[in-house]
């Protein structure tokens, strides 16, 4: 270790044995803007985690902070999310004796990823074709309330998207941008929704591979598990 992370290391000791809130608040703030260059990220310095922390305990976010917080953290998570190559869920174990475990890989995935399951997993038949529906999930992003229904039809390997976007008020959203994008081929469909803030796509042809749904809203994107569809 060099003689400035030693001195560092010290200086964070030491910031964290002030007692008093406000001596102990403005330490750090100035710690922060002195090593502002090579700040260490959250979970690459346990001591630092710590101090910021205890620190955070001492201050009220205002709304500003905390729409900044949120958006910092839905782009983490964002990232995180795209930078993962691991598949969720395949969808032919869902009619096949893995579904119960398909289905809770599927669902840990989802919260890890802030989507909330608000109708289950069924397997219907329409106009004499079998689909599997993924149910409805829904999450927030920034002011924009999302709920996605997904179902895949079995025999001709396409997907059916219903999503549905609000504002804080209940009034629909237009010009959310849902996008399919395939791991290897990139996006293969993408659409707004329209002016009552629906959008519906009853046959979106996609054929085997590894998908994944990404909204975007403003400067925010939420996405979906991986998922998979193989060739019959």
């Amino acid at each position: 270790m060099d003689g400035k992370a030693s001195n560092a290391k010290t200086e964070l000791t030491q910031i964290l044995d002030i007692k008093e809130e406000d001596a102990c608040v403005k330490a750090l703030a100035d710690f922060c803007r002195r090593h502002g260059d090579k700040l260490p990220l959250p979970g690459e310095n346990s001591q630092f985690d710590e101090l910021m922390w205890k620190v955070s305990e001492y201050i009220n976010l205002g709304k500003e902070d905390k729409a900044t917080v949120k958006r910092v953290t839905e782009r983490l998570i964002a990232g995180l999310a795209q930078s993962g190559v691991d598949i969720a869920l395949k969808f032919r174990e869902l009619i096949g004796a893995g579904k119960d475990m398909a289905l809770n890989a599927w669902q840990d995935a989802l919260f890890s990823l802030s989507w909330q399951q608000l109708q289950p997993v069924a397997i219907t038949r329409s106009a004499g074709k079998q689909m599997v529906s993924l149910g409805t999930i829904e999450r927030q992003l920034g002011d924009a309330h999302v709920e996605l229904n997904l179902g895949w039809l079995v025999e001709d390997d396409s997907l059916r998207i219903l999503m549905q976007a609000k504002d804080e008020k209940s009034s629909g959203l237009q010009d959310l941008e849902l996008r399919i994008k395939e791991m290897e081929r990139g996006v293969v469909f993408i659409e707004k929704t329209d002016t009552d803030g629906s959008l519906v796509a009853s046959r979106v042809e996609v054929g085997p591979g590894n998908y994944r749904i990404e909204i975007g809203w403003k400067d925010l994107v939420a996405v979906t598990p991986y998922f998979s569809i193989s060739a019959s």
